[in-house]
């Protein structure tokens, strides 16, 4: 008696390798896009963040030491400066001071860079929004 073939359902070599090709080519695709290097105002733009978060610490640690509240706007950020909260004063990466509100218009303190343009418009990086949005 002779036995019949039967056909497995599955792969072949030839559409196993095509398929491993098709992903290897989407993850090296993917992996370029994510490993990119940031532009430079972006990197300008994280930088600021990370200096609002320290004018954030140093206020905390101010207002805790004290037992009052933030520095007023008269007094600004030079009294962080003085008391050693701050080792220097901050400049935004285009050369110019943060700005300091207390009280402020949107939160209890406000503390911003008006961006590269230097004077409050739209591009402002601002404290009293966490996401980084740059909408005044």
């Amino acid at each position: 008696m002779r036995q019949k073939l039967k056909f497995i359902a599955g792969f072949s070599l030839i559409e196993t390798v095509i398929v491993l090709l098709f992903v290897s080519i989407s993850v090296a695709l993917i992996a370029h896009f994510i490993d990119r290097e940031p532009s430079q105002l972006e990197q300008e733009q994280s930088r600021v963040r990370i200096d609002l978060r320290l004018i954030e610490s140093a206020l905390a640690a101010y207002t805790f030491d004290h037992g009052v509240t933030a520095p007023t706007s008269a007094e600004g950020l030079t009294v962080l400066i003085k008391q050693g909260y701050l080792s220097k004063t901050l400049l935004d990466p285009w050369g110019k001071p943060y700005q300091y509100k207390n009280p402020g218009q949107y939160s209890v303190t406000d503390y911003w860079s008006q961006g590269p343009d230097g004077v409050d418009s739209p591009d402002d990086i601002v404290s009293w929004d966490p996401y980084g949005s740059y909408v005044r």
